[in-house]
């Protein structure tokens, strides 16, 4: 059905939006007609609709209880008659999604991102963007169908709107309870295999925040040595919050407070005692946008090695230099310019700098906070076929949107949701056959 309502298949495989699809008008459908099976079955599932549409207003009104003192909201207004109608019981209204929206005459100052934040900190999904202006897709920009001027209306509802998530599927049972999304509240424990045996890095009870902002609640997690993990889960789920507090990044942040332990070999990584600029060398990290220095790719490399008094001579740094664009998988494209400018390299080739830069002081553990999502799909590919071979002599921990890369990459994969560790496991179990059903529906798309 989506290629004859006017979706190609680019915009149907090959363009899906990280948080759920695009519709992409790119021409006007034809007429559709089910065969006698699909309407055989569709007839079948007419029968729960009564359900479906109890639950989905039952769903929506849980929401509304949880969220309606956050003075910047307001429902979406019906008319005096529409109104009349609809308390009269003659609409019952079958929400896909409930649509809230931000209140600008209210003055709050909050911005739309505030907004999110506070009603995910009540255990509410929600996320920004709902119903995209349909006359500036492609179908509508042909001869004169499209208007000359903005639909002002539908232009203000895609820029304050937000939209939760109230599909059935939100319960365990397709019956509705007062409660509504109340059956999917986070678990009290992370379900899965959390630890392992000969741990290299290992969290106790992490809690940390930002001033009185809550970002990661009681997370306990193991890390193998010389394994993979990939840390996936809905954007401001506190996965890069977690990836950072393992090296103490986030110390660079004032208003940044951990609670709990964060233990490297058994040793408390926050204890008063140990050196951090030792610790960032024993734990290297690899930034989401590649962050050459503004000097040679040979200083590039060469940088750390000196500081940590790797190096007795210039014969000694220019071996380290070598092996780590070797071990990078860039010395042969590199090599014959290593005066020139790290700036001035690709996306693909400053990532893979930024990675050699990082093993340069012989690291035991790689952090990697979404280091392929500003690069094409070759230069992906060459990343993640390096990761899978660094897996060998590293211990490596990425964070990343990509369910696709996470399955490609990982031993493991850890899933985080509203700052609580969900569930953890071999990541070939965890995309299969998920113990929990907030992962089953992120993984499915539910939501994200």
């Amino acid at each position: 059905m989506q290629f004859n309502h006017g979706k190609s298949y680019d915009a149907v495989f090959n363009k899906v939006h990280p948080h759920g699809f695009r519709w992409l008008h790119e021409t006007f459908g034809t007429n559709w007609r089910m065969t006698e099976i699909q309407a055989s079955i569709g007839r079948i599932q007419l029968r729960k609709m009564p359900n479906w549409t109890k639950t989905r207003n039952n769903n929506q009104n849980a929401i509304w209880t949880r969220c309606k003192d956050i003075q910047s909201l307001r429902v979406p207004e019906f008319n005096e008659k529409s109104w009349e109608f609809y308390n009269a019981g003659n609409v019952h209204a079958a929400y896909k999604c409930y649509l809230f929206v931000k209140d600008e005459e209210l003055k709050s100052g909050w911005s739309r991102d505030r907004i999110i934040q506070e009603i995910n900190s009540r255990g509410v999904p929600c996320y920004s963007g709902s119903c995209s202006e349909v006359y500036l897709e492609k179908a509508f920009k042909r001869g004169n169908l499209a208007p000359k001027n903005s639909l002002v209306n539908a232009k203000e509802l895609g820029e304050t709107s937000l939209m939760f998530l109230i599909h059935p599927s939100l319960q365990k049972k397709e019956t509705s309870t007062s409660s509504g999304i109340q059956d999917r509240l986070l678990p009290e424990t992370t379900v899965g295999n959390v630890f392992v045996q000969n741990p290299r890095i290992s969290t106790r009870g992490v809690n940390v925040f930002y001033g009185d902002k809550q970002a990661l609640v009681d997370v306990t997690v193991d890390i193998a040595e010389k394994e993979v993990i990939a840390f996936i889960g809905p954007s401001g789920c506190g996965k890069s919050t977690l990836l950072r507090s393992l090296n103490r990044m986030n110390d660079t942040i004032d208003s940044c407070r951990l609670e709990g332990q964060v233990l490297l070999d058994e040793q408390d990584i926050y204890d008063a005692s140990v050196d951090v600029v030792g610790l960032r060398a024993r734990v290297g990290m690899v930034f989401q946008k590649a962050n050459p220095f503004p000097k040679s790719i040979f200083e590039n490399v060469a940088y750390g090695p000196k500081i940590h008094g790797l190096a007795e001579n210039k014969a000694d740094l220019n071996e380290i230099v070598e092996s780590s664009l070797t071990r990078a998988g860039i010395w042969d494209e590199l090599k014959d310019r290593l005066d020139q400018p790290g700036t001035g390299l690709s996306g693909g080739q400053q990532q893979r700098l930024c990675i050699a830069r990082a093993i340069a002081v012989n690291p035991e553990v790689i952090l990697m906070d979404e280091p392929c999502s500003a690069l094409d799909p070759i230069a992906t590919a060459k990343i993640e076929e390096l990761i899978a071979e660094l897996r060998s002599e590293y211990t490596i921990v990425i964070v990343t949107h990509s369910m696709q890369q996470a399955a490609r990459v990982s031993d493991r994969t850890a899933y985080f949701h509203l700052g609580k560790l969900v569930e953890v496991g071999k990541t070939k179990e965890l995309f299969i056959n998920p113990a929990h059903e907030l992962t089953q529906d992120y993984i499915t798309g539910r939501f994200g």
